[in-house]
């Protein structure tokens, strides 16, 4: 299986085949028609397509990369959704341009390329559900759609998650290398409390519940991603133990053995004095949303000045995790 991951997040995905419009929240009109526009490039100008493609669009972008255990096939694709009502024409002119000159440039894969579909909304109301099945994410923890049935084995957690149209399951990279550092710090000592930053789905907050944590608080400024959040929460009846603030991080009371932050670079960046004031005298922090390289880099010694210390690194292709702790 391979998966989506959403631009702007890199906790927002779904299955591939399970392509799906932005909706609108009005229930009580037509369905609508898009211009489904995908290009097909070279993984080595994956990240400049993506940004060339984000440019063109404000209902964002969906990029297909491989899931864990699939070969890698040195491709990857970007898909924009355009509303029917807009001429297509200019912006696929545009995107050829694009693309002849990547091609320009010389590859060793094929050339660049351009599809261009016509979709109903309605059409995925069923047809997205045929392409997510029970997967699981780590060593003990299964993502299950409501729809299907699975059998846990003794040692499994499992998670009931029904990806939404902004929002998906965790089957980002980024999201997959959070929940391992989560395990690794589980493994020293459980956390009493903990402080999921851009909470998106929730599934970090919530598999820290699972794991035994009492008090669970997720955050995140965008109001469709607490809705969805708050929906998993009830729906895996963890309302007890993980609750949604919707207040900033500024504003949060308290302080947590566990912070995670699965964000990009530059918002972990920023929020920096502001995550470590949360933090209880030996603390930890889980870092990820990374790209590898000099992001990883900037990201450690940034941290590390703040007094931390790295103690565990997890890196997955161009993504990177980190697990800081506090000294007592």
């Amino acid at each position: 299986m391979n998966c989506i991951k959403n631009s702007t997040h890199p906790n927002k995905t779904i299955p591939t085949g399970a392509y799906m419009p932005p909706q609108s929240s009005f229930t009580h009109r037509p369905p609508r028609a898009w211009h489904k526009i995908t290009i097909n490039v070279p993984s080595q100008f994956a990240d400049t397509a993506s940004a060339f493609m984000a440019s063109l669009t404000t209902s964002g972008i969906e990029q297909k990369c491989n899931a864990p255990g699939q070969p890698d096939t040195g491709r990857e694709e970007i898909t924009a959704y355009f509303p029917e009502e807009k001429n297509p024409t200019p912006v696929i002119s545009t995107i050829h341009d694009f693309l002849n000159s990547l091609n320009n440039k010389g590859s060793d894969s094929a050339p660049a390329s351009l599809t261009n579909e016509r979709i109903i909304e309605e059409d995925w109301n069923s047809r997205w559900k045929e392409h997510f099945k029970p997967f699981k994410l780590t060593k003990r923890l299964v993502i299950k759609p409501t729809w299907e049935h699975y059998e846990p084995q003794s040692d499994e957690l499992i998670l009931e998650m029904d990806p939404g149209m902004a929002f998906g399951t965790g089957l980002h990279a980024s999201t997959r290398l959070a929940l391992q550092l989560i395990d690794e710090s589980f493994t020293t000592k459980r956390p009493a409390t903990v402080l999921d930053i851009g909470t998106g789905t929730g599934i970090l907050g919530m598999y820290c519940a699972l794991l035994g944590t009492k008090t669970v608080i997720g955050i995140d400024n965008d109001i469709d991603a607490r809705t969805a959040a708050s929906d998993n929460i009830n729906m895996n009846h963890l309302e007890t133990l993980m609750t949604i603030d919707p207040h900033d991080l500024s504003d949060i009371d308290g302080l947590f053995d566990l912070v995670i932050a699965n964000i990009t670079q530059d918002v972990l960046t920023l929020l920096a004095p502001k995550i470590l004031a949360r933090l209880t005298t030996g603390g930890r922090i889980v870092l990820s949303g990374i790209l590898t390289g000099s992001q990883t880099d900037a990201i450690k010694n940034l941290y590390s000045s703040l007094g931390l210390v790295l103690t565990q690194e997890n890196s997955d292709g161009e993504w990177t995790a980190l697990l800081f702790s506090q000294m007592a």
